[in-house]
């Protein structure tokens, strides 16, 4: 008895059944083993032949049967060996097959998209059947650069790009590779409107080596890759603001995840906001929808998940394989520390704003959590810091610092304005510059001159901080007062050393509270100073000075006792508070001792909305001590009253602890009385006949002061005060003269 080899339409071979012999008695029937089948083994028997055709039927490359699910995976492991590549080009070809419109069948899964199609499109040419064309045998060897084999990317091309974009397998190959490794290319590719400042940007941040990092990866191998991409561990890239630099680090980013799906990677910004809406970013590019993919997720659909899936904070590379609690990407901010989160890389996206930079602890605090969470880096791993800056001593301008002071020099960074000015042009002011004067534009697409010019007419101080990348001091920073006791100390001389002086006029300066006796309440600060010429030049010398807090009655008569011993040719007194009932108690105590007052100027306390001015009046006071200009002499509360000076910053308020009455009365007394010009400068004509207008209002004045006291007598008691002085301002011109007139008669 001969065996006859059945043949499946798989190619695989059945079992070899042995040639039945001829039924005695029943001419043309055969036996099939040694005696006749029974009902029950016919019916089993012809399910099986129906069962064989119908799988005979399945593999044709037109038919409409479709595996399952489970037959169909089954099929494909012959050619794929990852499991979530499996998955992969499954639900790839399942879409290929519903959008080309053709059937999913057994056909479709064993050789391909492309062979089905080849097969479909040469039948409808011929309009004979022939023979279907099969897949081509790929080996499963390895590919550089690739984390899979040649069979599973061959499976991955056919199912996703084959069918649907112009891409040969060798094609897709190379531009898997240059997506990995130019981050400039791959923003091209993606369609940003990266230009040649972005392709600089490449170059100067880590390229990772894909062909380094063997497929089966394990920690140990994927920690020392990491480490073997670059020497320099810290990057710093300040750039213009709408330049894309967020854009570019997160396309550098996804870089780094190609080569590497297991890698950790930390994105920080200043808030939780902010930096929920990094990683969303940074998710979108692996999110695709059901019926369309970009470009990237075409070229790379084994790193990508479905729109949605997993938690919106973090990102999961479902082709990692390490089993690691961290996420590929995570997202935290400078408001909160994530304990314990190692990552291989951090990416710190505009740590800090105007928000954080406001004042020296702010400042303090963002560079502290910035130190705080890189504690958290693996050991080689990179961390990028980008940005723009903010003030003179913020997080960037310390790196920048910190980096100057080591002689490794660990940092590199790069600093990129939105334009270069020539050479010739860069004496001229920002607001004077022209399109002509600009050797170079960062961004010229975005950046553009109209742009610009648009930006540094609206706020030049703003402007040059966030477009031009330029450590500009704050207003509170040029106004920020600094004086030390060394310097002040050696400011204090007695009396006798300026003997030699010329003595220009005495003042008296009071600088009144709300007369209040707490504790915490400010200081009453009354001030007595000669105006000197010496050596050639204005000096001041505070003679003495009075820091109490005194009752409104005990001030009007510190007031009197002071005018009696000093004689000065200028009272001064600030309008602070009830001034005008002090007026009345300054008048009562001159007539109770039987003393004329001299004139009293009574400058306003309103300063306005002008924003800084007492900080501004009182820094006035820096360059005069600096230059040897203004003294004082040993008196009681000297100590005191140098404490303010000390303390006192132009930031910081007034308070229990910090008082700023004393630099704020000599500065009031200064801003008044000290010739504002050193010399005797020609004057023009109009000038002299201001003066000369002066000087005969003041003698008119003296005239009727002097009948006043001839017809009336000196002022009583029992008589009604004269009225406090008017809010008008008189010429401090008319005080000198009239005061000088009033001593000569």
């Amino acid at each position: 008895m001969s065996e006859t080899e059945v043949r499946l339409p798989d190619g695989g071979a059945a079992e070899a059944l042995p040639e039945a012999a001829p039924v005695k008695g029943t001419p043309g029937r055969k036996l099939i083993g040694t005696r006749p089948l029974t009902g029950n083994e016919r019916v089993e028997r012809y399910r099986a032949r129906q069962k064989k055709k119908k799988l005979a039927a399945v593999y044709k490359f037109d038919s409409d049967l479709e595996p399952t699910k489970t037959e169909a995976k089954k099929i494909l492991e012959a050619r794929i060996e990852n499991a979530h590549t499996l998955d992969t080009v499954y639900d790839l070809l399942i879409r290929a097959a519903e959008q080309l419109g053709i059937s999913a069948n057994a056909f479709l899964f064993q050789n391909g998209i492309m062979a089905t199609l080849q097969s479909i499109e040469q039948k409808k040419k011929s309009f004979e059947e022939k023979k279907p064309q099969l897949i081509a045998e790929i080996p499963d060897e390895p590919v550089v650069s690739e984390l899979l084999n040649r069979s599973e990317l061959y499976a991955i091309w056919d199912s996703s790009v084959s069918w649907c974009e112009d891409i040969s397998f060798d094609e897709f190959l190379r531009l898997r590779r240059v997506c990995k490794t130019d981050a400039y290319e791959l923003g091209l590719l993606l369609g940003k409107d990266f230009d040649t400042c972005h392709k600089v940007w490449s170059e100067f941040f880590p390229r990772f080596k894909p062909d380094t990092l063997v497929p089966a990866y394990t920690q140990k191998q994927m920690r020392e890759w990491v480490d073997q991409n670059t020497l320099t561990k810290d990057f710093l890239l300040m750039a213009s603001r709408n330049s894309l630099k967020s854009s570019f680090i997160l396309v550098w980013a996804l870089t780094l995840v190609l080569c590497c799906p297991d890698v950790r990677i930390l994105l920080v910004s200043e808030t939780q906001k902010l930096s929920r809406g990094f990683i969303r970013s940074f998710r979108s590019y692996w999110e695709f929808e059901p019926k369309q993919r970009t470009k990237l997720q075409l070229l790379f659909p084994e790193y990508c998940i479905p729109k949605s899936e997993g938690s919106v904070l973090s990102f999961e590379s479902p082709l990692a394989h390490l089993n690691l609690i961290q996420s590929t990407a995570e997202c935290t901010s400078l408001e909160s520390t994530v304990a314990g989160n190692r990552s291989d890389c951090i990416i710190f996206d505009d740590p800090i704003s105007n928000l954080s930079t406001g004042n020296d602890e702010q400042i303090q605090s963002s560079i502290d959590r910035w130190d705080l969470l890189c504690k958290l880096r693996e050991v080689g791993s990179p961390v990028i810091t980008i940005g723009t800056p903010w003030a003179p001593t913020d997080l960037y301008a310390t790196l920048l610092k910190r980096n100057e002071a080591d002689e490794n020099k660990p940092l590199a960074f790069r600093i990129d304005p939105a334009f270069i000015v020539k050479s010739e042009a860069r004496y001229k002011e920002l607001l004077d510059l022209r399109e002509e004067d600009i050797e170079s534009f960062l961004l010229p697409a975005r950046l553009n001159w109209k742009f610009l010019r648009k930006e540094m007419v609206a706020n030049p101080t703003f402007f040059k901080s966030q477009n031009l990348c330029q450590f500009v001091p704050s207003e509170e920073d040029l106004l920020k007062v600094t004086f030390t006791e060394e310097e002040l100390r050696a400011r204090v001389k007695p009396l006798s050393a300026f003997n030699t002086a010329m003595t220009i006029s005495t003042v008296i300066c009071l600088d009144s509270s709300n007369f209040s006796t707490s504790r915490f309440a400010d200081f009453c600060c009354m001030t007595t100073a000669k105006i000197m010429k010496q050596d050639g030049k204005d000096i001041v010398v505070v003679t003495d000075m009075k820091l109490e807090r005194w009752r409104m009655s005990e001030c009007a008569a510190a007031v009197v006792t002071a005018i009696q011993a000093a004689n000065p040719n200028h009272i001064l007194i600030e309008k602070t508070g009830a001034y005008e009932q002090l007026a009345i108690e300054i008048r009562k105590e001159a007539a109770r001792r039987g003393f004329s007052l001299p004139f009293i100027y009574w400058k306003s306390g309103n300063l306005g909305n002008v924003k800084y001015a007492k900080t501004r009046r009182i820094k006035s006071l820096e360059p005069m001590i600096a230059e040897s200009r203004f003294f004082f002499t040993p008196f009681p509360c000297l100590d005191a009253a140098l404490a303010q000076f000390v303390r006192f910053d132009g930031v910081t308020k007034s308070s229990s602890s910090r008082f700023d009455d004393a630099p704020d009365c000599c500065a009031l007394l200064v801003e008044a009385y000290y010739p504002k010009q050193i010399g005797d400068p020609e004057k023009t004509p109009h000038q002299r006949e201001v003066e000369e207008a002066a000087m005969k209002a003041a003698r008119d004045d003296a005239r009727l002061r002097q009948m006043h006291n001839r017809i009336f007598g000196s002022e009583s008691i029992l008589r009604r005060p004269e009225p406090v002085e008017p809010e008008v301002e008189r010429n401090p011109f008319l005080r000198v003269a009239g005061g000088a007139l009033k001593r000569r008669s």
